[in-house]
């Protein structure tokens, strides 16, 4: 139950964005997120979430160390399967011109919008919005009861952002790809 996709070989310097007395600041160390890992850093694994049954078998077969379903994105290609999945994972769809991903990560959530350059992260504490491939965002609004010294994680940010222009792509040839063309 897994695929390939191709991504643009990068890597972003960011930092995250912290809740501190009702405002939010960019804050701590700064981090690097790279974009393609492993031994071909343009041509990337995922796993298709719905259709696997965490058997290990792909463990054997996968060209990189550890099982593609324990380290690699687990992307969804039906919403009530993400909803029903406790796990890790991915869920992509069209909005308007745009398009809509949904993320689960150490059991938090998060959404991310983009129209045309606008990209604008939610993770149930605060709103982030980025333009282009900008890596620090623009504006940075605290939701009503954020707690103070939360965490925006804008890595996650940076790797929904990049997942989800991977899928689609022009070039992209996979199963959550043709579900999208649809």
């Amino acid at each position: 139950a897994n695929f390939t996709y191709e991504v643009r070989p990068r890597t972003v310097r960011y930092r995250d964005a912290l809740l501190e007395g009702g405002a939010i600041v960019l804050a701590g160390e700064e981090k690097e997120h790279r974009v393609g890992a492993g031994k071909r850093p343009s041509h990337q694994i995922a796993n298709i979430a719905d259709l696997c049954n965490d058997c290990g078998n792909c463990d054997v077969f996968c060209p990189e160390d550890g099982g593609p379903q324990n380290r690699k994105p687990r992307v969804f290609l039906f919403r009530d399967a993400f909803e029903a999945d406790p796990g890790p994972g991915f869920y992509l769809e069209r909005a308007g011109t745009g398009f809509r991903m949904l993320a689960r990560q150490d059991g938090a959530r998060a959404e991310l919008r983009v129209e045309g350059d606008l990209a604008v992260f939610h993770d149930g504490s605060a709103e982030l919005v980025f333009i282009g491939e900008e890596s620090a965002p623009r504006e940075m609004r605290p939701l009503p009861g954020a707690p103070n010294g939360h965490v925006v994680p804008v890595g996650l940010y940076l790797s929904m952002r990049a997942l989800a222009e991977a899928l689609l792509s022009d070039e992209s040839a996979s199963f959550p790809a043709a579900r999208l063309a649809l």
